[in-house]
Order: C-alpha cells, then sequence, then structure tokens
C-alpha cells in the first residue's frame, strides 16, 4: 500500500467506504501489528470466475494491481471495533498467560521499532522530550526547597526560612535604590511575601519563566508534529498545561512541607516523571502495555487529562464544553486549592 501512494492520499482513498474511516493511518498499522500471528492473513490471489465483486481493479501503467480494501476482511475478531466483545464472548479465543505474554512483548517490540525509526527521523524529538524530563525533576527540586544556588524557591525546607538576605526587605520598603548586581529579584518577592506567612506563593510567580520556558517546548513540539491538525484555541490549551503544571507544583508543596531530603526526593520526581510518561500514551497506547496496569492508567488523573487535551486540538472543544470545563479547567482547581491549603497549615505548624 506505501508503494502506491502516500499515507494520506491512501487515507483519502480508502477511508470513506471503509469501517477505519474515523481512524487514522498510525492506528490502522498499530492494529495490524498488534494482530496475533494466527490471525494475520495475506490477500489471496483470485481467478477470474472466482474473484469476488468487492475486490477493486486498478490498473497503473501497463500492470493491474488488485487492492483489498479493510472492510472486505470477513474475520470478525480482526475488527477493531468488535474485537474486544469477540473475546469477552468467546471462551475460546481467551489465550493462556503464556501466550498472552508472548503477545504483549511482540507488541511492545512492535512499538520500540516503530518509535525508533521515529526518533532516527527526527533527531530532535527525543532531545525535546529528554530536556522536559529534565526540567520536571528540576522543578521539583526547587519546590521542595532544594537549590544548588542557595535559592529555597518554595521556601517549604528549613522551617520555613529562606536562604536569601532578611534584611533585604528593609531599603525595598525605605525606598532606597538597591543596585547590588548580587541581590536576586526572587529573593526580594520571596522576602516580601514572607512577612504575609505563605512563603509558597512566591514560589508561582518565580515559575513563571520557568513554566513559559516548558510550555513552550511543550507546544512548539506539537505544532511542528501536529500543526496542520490543531482545531482548538492554542491560548486554551497553553492555559491547560499551566493549570495542569500549577496542580502538579501544588502537590509537590506538600510532599515538601514534609521535609523529604533531596535523594528521596530525586527517587520520588524520576518515579513520578516514569509514571506521567508511560501512563500518559505518550510514548505507548494505552492497550499496549501489561494488563494488570490499564486500570491505573484509565483512572489516572493526568491520563484522563492528555485525552480530553486531544479532543481540545483535533476535534476543537472549547471551554464551553463540560469534559473541558470540569476536567481541564475545575478539577487543576481543586487539586491547587486542596493542596495549597494543606501545606499552608503543615508549615505555619513547622513555624510554631
Amino acid at each position: 500500500m506505501l508503494v502506491q501512494d502516500s499515507p494520506d492520499a491512501l487515507l483519502e482513498k480508502y477511508g470513506p467506504k471503509c469501517t477505519l474511516n474515523e481512524a487514522t493511518l498510525d492506528d490502522v498499522f498499530l492494529h495490524l501489528c498488534k494482530m496475533p500471528l494466527s490471525q494475520r492473513t495475506t490477500p489471496r490471489k483470485f481467478t477470474t470466475s472466482s474473484r469476488s465483486p468487492e475486490v477493486k481493479m486498478e490498473r497503473e501503467g501497463d500492470r493491474n494491481v488488485e487492492i483489498l480494501s479493510f472492510k472486505n476482511i470477513r474475520d470478525e475478531s480482526v475488527n477493531i471495533r468488535s474485537e474486544l466483545q469477540t473475546c469477552k464472548l468467546d471462551q475460546k479465543l481467551i489465550p493462556s498467560t503464556f501466550t498472552a505474554t508472548k503477545n504483549y512483548c511482540s507488541q511492545v517490540k512492535a512499538l520500540t521499532v516503530r518509535t525508533s525509526i521515529i526518533y532516527l527521523r527526527f533527531i530532535s524529538l527525543p532531545l525535546i522530550q529528554l530536556v522536559l524530563i529534565l526540567i520536571n525533576m528540576l522543578i521539583a527540586l526547587y519546590a521542595f526547597g532544594f537549590d544548588p544556588k542557595g535559592l529555597t524557591l518554595g521556601a517549604i525546607i528549613d522551617n520555613g526560612q529562606i536562604h536569601c538576605d532578611t534584611n533585604l526587605g528593609h531599603p525595598i520598603s525605605s525606598g532606597r535604590n538597591v543596585t547590588r548586581p548580587e541581590i536576586d529579584y526572587t529573593c526580594r518577592l520571596l522576602n516580601i511575601i514572607e512577612k504575609l506567612g505563605v512563603n509558597w506563593l512566591g514560589f508561582y510567580f518565580a515559575d513563571i519563566p520557568l513554566a513559559i520556558f516548558q510550555g513552550g517546548l511543550i507546544l512548539t513540539m506539537i505544532w511542528w508534529d501536529r500543526g496542520e491538525q490543531i482545531k482548538g484555541s492554542w491560548a486554551l490549551i497553553g492555559l491547560i498545561f499551566y493549570l495542569a503544571r500549577v496542580a502538579v507544583l501544588s502537590l509537590y508543596f506538600v510532599l515538601g512541607s514534609l521535609n523529604v531530603n533531596v535523594k528521596d526526593t530525586t527517587i520520588l520526581t524520576i518515579s513520578v516523571v516514569m509514571v506521567y510518561v508511560y501512563a500518559s500514551d505518550t510514548i505507548w497506547p494505552i492497550e499496549a502495555v501489561v494488563w494488570w496496569y490499564r486500570p491505573f492508567c484509565h483512572c489516572l488523573p493526568l491520563t484522563v487529562t492528555i485525552r480530553v487535551l486531544r479532543s481540545v486540538m483535533t476535534k476543537g472543544w472549547g471551554i464551553t464544553h463540560p469534559t473541558v470545563f470540569f476536567g481541564l479547567i475545575c478539577f487543576p482547581l481543586i487539586i491547587t486549592g486542596i493542596s495549597t491549603m494543606v501545606s499552608f497549615v503543615v508549615e505555619r505548624r513547622n513555624k510554631k
């Protein structure tokens, strides 16, 4: 099929009348890769008298090419939409544990090859993903209060004490001109907010440049890969990314108020990032993971967020859509509010 025409032309040619007209070409090939060997079939050669009327004949130059549409596959267990229902009804189709494990390994192998090909074609894609993972780890370390430069953004650790010059607020309040280059503007902001008793609030403001950088990388990667397919509002997409980031930061603050050390913070951050990558359908489709992990994937809030975000991008859902409003706007705000109150209570208790 790929030798005959481009992927877009194939979807346009065979899509309107087949049962996979709502799927992308990646979904078609992913489905074919996931098929067990026992269910895979090759196109049969038909004679003139027994040729099915559903087989299409096309003339390309001096050769006649037989093309079988996906809708002509007679095996109901191969159909994407009825595969799960058929397996549930027919007990004979349920494989043993060893066979199921072998099938999962073959699926992961096929997906690994597919991902490797994508990485080889687009070298910048794995580099961008690596940068995003490192930035997430740096964000968690900052939020927990471990700053290599000595500036504890978030001011959660060490009983809420900020490692900046405590006399910095006096020249600011007195109106004197402070021009010392070694004085950081973030320290000034954190010292002012420290008097209000909500030290973690300053990190939300100090985190805005890093949030813009990370969100810009993600949106650039999406625009570069699927920019022509985006139907939703870019402003809404950016708002969704920022609200999800603020919700994650608020959860980090709650954990940071428990005085977690650097080693545990790093291990926990790596675990959270890897669970996020593994369960968010970013690299592997959820259908390809092991059976005991699927319920966790579907119940994970981040997974639901990303799936709804796809609808915002590809279907043009707006902020007034109930799923978008309650799932991507209200839910992160509720998580942020609850985590903020918990961290505020714990921080005030640590100061006593």
